[in-house]
């Protein structure tokens, strides 16, 4: 048993990842890492001689700094441009396109977006390790499905209308839970917005990343019957409804 759990675990860990390196604004989606930091490839990449691909390797690691935003993402904030946004509107991210017809998450878990006001409105020079609100979130659509599994992208969500203006990180992250002690998978991306409007609103509930998620989180350590990227003898697969996502609620504004 042990052994056919380990192989199943391993037979995962190497599957196929992801990065969204895409952000749609106004229904037209921009260039690659024109609005999105671009990463740094990881030599653990199966890959590492494409470019793109080497970039997907997931953070395996919920208490590193490479969580906020990717690989070494801060080294690209001064050449990222930034998207204007209304509040209200709806945005999305997408995956690159590392093989053919490859822009879709195709792992198990949840995705998330949050926003994150740069000091002073320097989202340049924001390295993104302040207070973050979440503002939308896409999990389970049923009992045995994930929302966002072998779904194409662009994944939309919309920006609470009374979001103060001003300069954001906007960060885009799908988790893969495991039931092993110690064991995530963080994709997560950041875009740079412009978020103009009326505003009104207080944002609150905040996070950090690193500093909010901890290994022994429901959300973050699940149950075996919620564990759809192993084979567990014996386990029934199912009850995702009661999933708890990880971290604080949504804002809504």
């Amino acid at each position: 048993m042990k052994a056919i759990f380990v192989a199943g675990l391993l037979a995962q860990l190497t599957s196929a990842h992801y990065i969204f390196g895409h952000l749609w604004v106004n229904g037209t989606r921009s260039d690659k890492w024109q609005y999105v930091r671009d990463v740094a490839p990881n030599p653990m990449s199966a890959d590492p001689a494409r470019a793109d691909d080497a970039k997907t390797y997931p953070n395996k690691d919920i208490k590193s700094p490479q969580t906020t935003c990717g690989l070494n993402a801060f080294k690209s904030a001064k050449s990222t441009q930034t998207a204007t946004v209304l509040a209200g509107a709806e945005v999305g991210f997408e995956p690159v396109e590392v093989w053919a017809g490859g822009t879709e998450i195709y792992h198990w878990g949840p995705a998330s977006a949050w926003l994150s006001r740069a000091p002073g409105d320097d989202v340049e020079g924001y390295e993104g390790l302040g207070d973050w609100f979440k503002v939308a979130y896409m999990g389970p659509s049923d009992n045995v499905t994930w929302s966002t599994l072998n779904k194409k992208g662009p994944y939309n969500f919309t920006i609470p209308k009374t979001t103060p203006p001003g300069k954001y990180l906007l960060r885009f992250e799908h988790l893969r839970p495991y039931s092993i002690q110690n064991v995530v998978e963080v994709y997560a991306n950041c875009a740079h917005v412009n978020i103009v409007g009326p505003g009104g609103g207080t944002p609150s509930k905040f996070a950090r990343f690193p500093g909010t998620y901890d290994w022994n989180d429901p959300g973050i350590l699940i149950k075996p019957e919620w564990d759809y990227n192993l084979y567990i003898p014996g386990v029934e697969r199912g009850g995702l409804l009661n999933y708890p996502p990880p971290g604080p609620p949504v804002w809504t504004g």
